[in-house]
């Protein structure tokens, strides 16, 4: 079986017979802790696998790495993996396309996951364009987690892991 944690946070509103949510099965409702960016709170979502009990999941926690927040996707699929559901393991990613105009003005900054990308990068003097960003954050993907990819004005980003991308730029 297989669930994105994107995906969670919305379960059947109603059962086999029509029913609507029913306590004993624990199935059709919305766990509190499931939305996104949010971290999972111990108990807060519960899965069920066929007709298996429901299992409840523990809290997410927060990794090691760069954007692995307790909120994350990456965070959400530990946790589920970690109950250890019969028939059932968790993966994660997450990816942002982002629109992308070369940069020829002066003092340009980026940085991913709190690692510095780009910094005060002088784009009067030579234009940085989508392709030598891309292969810019891709040598930095050890520290960030996150890989890019360019083509025709679009910036791709992703991490295959599932956990957070956090970009920020700062020009002149």
């Amino acid at each position: 079986t297989s669930m994105r944690t994107s995906a969670i946070g919305r379960t059947a509103d109603y059962v086999g017979d029509g029913t609507a949510f029913d306590s004993d099965l624990a199935v059709g409702q919305q766990g509190a802790g499931v939305a996104n960016g949010t971290a999972l709170t111990s108990g807060s979502l519960r899965i069920a696998v066929g007709t298996a009990d429901a299992v409840s999941v523990g809290a997410s926690a927060a990794g090691t790495g760069a954007g692995q927040t307790d909120g994350s996707a990456w965070a959400k699929a530990a946790a589920i993996n970690s109950a250890g559901i019969s028939g059932l393991t968790a993966t994660a990613d997450t990816a942002a396309q982002i629109a992308w105009t070369d940069v020829s003005d002066s003092e340009y900054s980026l940085s991913i996951n709190g690692v510095a990308i780009q910094s005060d990068y002088d784009g009067a003097v030579s234009t940085l364009t989508g392709d030598a960003m891309a292969a810019a954050i891709n040598a930095n993907t050890g520290a960030t987690g996150v890989t890019a990819s360019y083509d025709s004005g679009v910036m791709t980003l992703a991490a295959s892991d599932g956990r957070n991308i956090v970009v920020s730029q700062t020009i002149g």
